[in-house]
């Protein structure tokens, strides 16, 4: 059984808001490297680059579909704890501009870890494997911030995931637990600062992504949060979760009124 950690009551004071979750000013940060950050061969794409745009989008229209053999809410087992890969979407807490925008590459690529085996993160293969993704999308025209179907179509175009996009009265806690208990982690689109997490920094972010990987009889559930460094195992209300879980509109002002929308990939 994993080590979940709990949420905390206080917030940290305010500072700027980004996109995704900058934890710069965590009481306790991590050192940065100072040679390994700057070892690698590839260069990181500036934030400036990548447009904002909402780019179109369609979700795959095929034949996966977990919630059709997800266990029916009356067989629900009490827990569901799926093993997931853990990555900060900030590896070596350098929480810079390409990375403060990177939750949703973050988690894509825990999944796509998961899926291929398990394979766990070092923190330079996680910042390799971020900026290498962060560079695909800026050359196939993706914004900064991306829609739950738009990283559904990264998923199948740039690691041949199956994937399944449900949205609207179809994002319930109970299917979300059928398809924690089906074996398949969510990934969702959420208006960070409605979540409350106390390490994130400020208020947190206006858009944010993360990965459910779990649920608990005491009605939590379990996630790995890339917007912090203590996010592995990290445990949310599942009513707060439902509520925060809303899809990027294009206008960081107006994510609180987006679409529910939820994705699950397989291989």
């Amino acid at each position: 059984m994993k080590n979940h950690l709990l949420p905390l009551s206080a917030f940290l004071s305010a500072f700027l808001l980004v996109s995704c979750t900058s934890e710069s000013v965590n009481p306790d940060p991590v050192p940065l490297p100072s040679s390994s950050a700057s070892s690698i061969s590839s260069t990181p794409v500036s934030s400036s680059i990548r447009s904002s745009i909402v780019r179109s989008a369609s979700p795959q229209t095929g034949t996966f579909d977990p919630l059709a053999s997800a266990p029916a809410g009356s067989d629900l087992p009490w827990t569901a704890d799926i093993d997931v890969p853990f990555t900060v979407q900030a590896p070596n807490a350098d929480w810079s501009s390409t990375f403060e925008e990177a939750c949703e590459e973050a988690a894509l690529l825990m999944v796509q870890h998961h899926l291929d085996g398990n394979l766990a993160f070092t923190a330079q293969t996680a910042r390799d494997e971020l900026l290498d993704l962060i560079k695909w999308e800026s050359a196939k025209g993706y914004g900064i911030d991306t829609t739950t179907d738009e990283t559904a179509t990264i998923a199948r175009d740039r690691f041949g995931l199956k994937t399944k996009v449900y949205k609207g009265s179809d994002v319930t806690i109970e299917n979300m637990k059928r398809i924690l208990a089906a074996g398949y982690p969510i990934i969702i689109p959420a208006q960070g600062q409605m979540l409350g997490n106390p390490y994130f920094s400020g208020e947190g972010p206006p858009y944010h992504m993360l990965v459910i990987t779990g649920y608990t009889r005491f009605g939590s559930f379990i996630t790995n949060d890339p917007g912090t460094k203590r996010g592995e195992g990290y445990t949310y209300d599942q009513d707060v979760i439902l509520n925060a879980i809303h899809d990027w509109t294009g206008d960081k002002e107006t994510v609180s009124s987006g679409q529910k929308a939820i994705l699950v990939l397989s291989k």
